[in-house]
């Protein structure tokens, strides 16, 4: 019988037998008697030792079509004489009595089928389904077996600036202390939670008791959050940035807003239909007033202006109607964003919140109403800066933000929206990974590199690296390029200067291809342009000879040359524009040596930047221009060949 189909044995076990069931028996099992191996390698000492054999004990399986497999296993351990240290044989991923493999089946068909038929399926007890059921989801639903989501964070002693927050996750909150210089989780802890609509005791200052001493605190305006906070660090600087401010002076105003709303529905004079029709949006009049009060005053439109008048025309010259209420507490709000301007000094900071705080709580004093017994405008924004004074003044020196702490409560929900049954553990363990990823140094990719001369006697030649022009032009026209065939052997800024327009600045401008074609012989117009295109052997039944693709290389590199003279030395450079005119092809015919010499030349000329020719190349250049000024004269042409040694 052949076992190896499903029992990996390894090469310290061997199958010494196996028993079948009896023809006809569709559901009986296999059993199968594993040993271990008589000798193991010893890893330490690199020699052989005999295994002493432990009694054999029965292991479940995973089951074969319908049959359970039985094992009879014999496991053992040998001792390495120079080291003292044992070597175990010990059958793989064998969990107790059961098989790993077998294990994970039994939680997969769980619920598929009845416990029972399960189990006398496989050969076991129910209540041994049972258990093994129960440890699999222990470790799925233990924190500490969720590896790599659970990593232990590494302990933080000190840090320069702590972000404290809170969040509520399946009714309950939970505190959040954010590392803002790093962006990673400190902690994230249960802290209440809410029963019937009434929360249980808060234990913050066991929370703040782990966190790592800082020297800067930015939370929010909750206080008993800032009460533990300032006894956790009494030497600490509190922070409250001008969002959580800001946001104060809103809800005030808001109100006020509200306010507005009301006496308009009430007042018989103006009417629902009038106040809707002031307002537009006739299903949102409320919205509509909400847009107008928190819009700056720089970004306002005339019909914003308008609408501020008709409010400012209802209070009927009363400083205490609700209209006239609201245009007060929208100037100052005004000014209070004007005061937290980036482009204000800080050392004007605390003068000037002095000033409007003590102007608002004059302007309250003179429109509260004691007959009404209502409270006074803006109380929300006189209590806040009455309660944090020092933590608000401290945003002007420090400038640090809670930012980042409500950055870390986005990503929080983002990844309870992704997924369920999170603990918190793997909540910090995503976020940190995302922080983390965040603050990598981006890899960029290597500078093209292109070669240039040393100051060198004119004997050698000496290349050196240095950043190449093109680069930027070389990448943005690498993208739509047409594949390059490795017969044409062109480099990428050649090849992306042979399908780039002339003139970058047109977009219908005519290609460099289009000079390759004005040379193109009349006898090799097929080859060319399959050369042109970047696929010579495109076509079936035609081949481009070895000459043909020299000679096609040969004009690329020198229309190339002569059409990026700054890359060249001044002298070359002006050398170069005598060759404009060059027919470089046509020197196959007078000299295919030099025709072959020609083109290497300006293959070199056009990959190297600034190249400083060599005697042989300066030698080669000297007879293509000499070649060039008598190629009218075909006679002097074929005897200054002849002198050269090209007949």
């Amino acid at each position: 019988m052949d076992a190896t189909p499903f029992l990996p044995l390894g090469d310290q076990f061997i199958l010494i037998e196996a028993s079948l069931p009896a023809e006809g028996d569709d559901t009986g099992p296999y059993d199968l008697a594993v040993r271990a191996v008589e000798t193991l390698l010893c890893p330490h000492c690199q020699g052989t030792h005999a295994v002493q054999h432990d009694p054999p004990i029965t292991v479940m399986h995973l089951p074969f079509g319908d049959h359970p497999v039985r094992l009879t296993i014999t496991e053992g351990q040998a001792i390495c004489p120079e080291t003292g240290l044992p070597l175990t044989c010990q059958f793989p991923d064998r969990q107790g009595r059961v098989t790993g493999d077998l294990a994970r089946y039994i939680v997969r068909r769980r619920g598929l089928e009845p416990q029972r038929a399960l189990a006398a399926r496989l050969l076991l007890s129910p209540s041994a389904v049972q258990r093994l059921h129960d440890a699999a989801r222990r470790r799925l639903s233990s924190p500490a077996d969720q590896s790599p989501r659970t990593v232990p964070e590494p302990e933080v002693s000190r840090i320069e600036r702590l972000g404290l927050d809170d969040i509520y996750i399946a009714k309950s909150r939970f505190l959040v202390a954010v590392d803002l210089d790093t962006g990673r989780i400190l902690a994230l802890r249960k802290v209440s939670s809410i029963i019937q609509g009434k929360a249980d005791q808060v234990d913050l200052p066991g929370f703040l008791t782990d966190l790592p001493e800082t020297k800067q605190v930015a939370l929010d305006m909750n206080v008993e959050q800032f009460q533990a906070a300032k006894a956790r660090w009494p030497s600490a600087i509190f922070v409250v940035d001008k969002r959580h401010v800001l946001q104060v002076v809103d809800r005030d105003v808001l109100t006020l807003a509200a306010r507005v709303m009301l006496e308009r529905w009430d007042d018989d004079a103006i009417g629902q239909a009038q106040a809707l029709r002031q307002f537009g949006a006739a299903a949102y009049p409320y919205l509509s007033l909400r847009t107008l009060v928190l819009r700056r005053w720089r970004n306002v439109t005339p019909a914003d202006l308008a609408a501020w008048a008709i409010l400012r025309v209802e209070g009927n010259g009363s400083e205490t109607s609700p209209s006239q209420l609201l245009w007060q507490a929208y100037l100052f709000r005004e000014a209070l964003y004007e005061l937290y301007d980036v482009t204000r000094p800080p050392s004007d900071f605390k003068r000037g919140l002095e000033l409007w705080k003590e102007h608002v709580r004059q302007w309250s004093q003179q429109v509260k109403d004691p007959a009404t017994g209502g409270l006074a405008p803006l109380g929300r924004i006189r209590w806040a800066l009455r309660q944090y004074w020092d933590a608000c003044l401290a945003y002007a020196t420090t400038k640090t933000t809670n930012a980042d702490t409500e950055l870390v409560n986005a990503q929080i929900r983002r990844n309870l929206r992704r997924g369920h049954r999170f603990v918190p553990e793997s909540l910090v363990q995503l976020v940190n990974q995302t922080a983390d990823a965040r603050r990598a140094p981006v890899l960029q990719p290597p500078a093209p590199v292109t070669w240039k001369a040393r100051p060198v006697p004119r004997a050698a030649v000496a290349l050196e690296a240095s950043p190449q022009k093109w680069s930027a032009e070389i990448t943005r026209a690498d993208r739509n390029l047409p594949r390059q065939s490795p017969l044409l052997e062109l480099t990428v800024p050649v090849w992306a200067w042979l399908h780039r327009p002339q003139d970058p600045r047109r977009r219908a401008g005519e290609r460099w291809l289009h000079e390759i074609v004005k040379c193109l012989p009349a006898a090799e117009r097929t080859a060319w342009q399959l050369c042109n295109s970047g696929q010579p052997e495109g076509i079936p039944d035609f081949t481009v000879s070895v000459s043909q693709l020299e000679r096609w290389r040969a004009v690329v590199h020198h229309r190339y040359v002569v059409t990026q003279l700054n890359r060249l030395d001044p002298s070359e450079a002006q050398r170069q524009v005598s060759l404009v005119d060059l027919r470089v092809d046509a020197l196959v015919s007078h000299g295919p040596d030099l025709h072959r010499a020609v083109g290497d030349l300006y293959r070199r000329l056009a990959t190297v930047e600034s190249l400083v020719l060599s005697p042989e190349d300066e030698q080669i250049m000297t007879q293509v221009v000499a070649w060039h000024a008598l190629a009218s004269d075909p006679e002097d042409t074929v005897a200054l060949l002849e002198i050269l040694g090209y007949s």
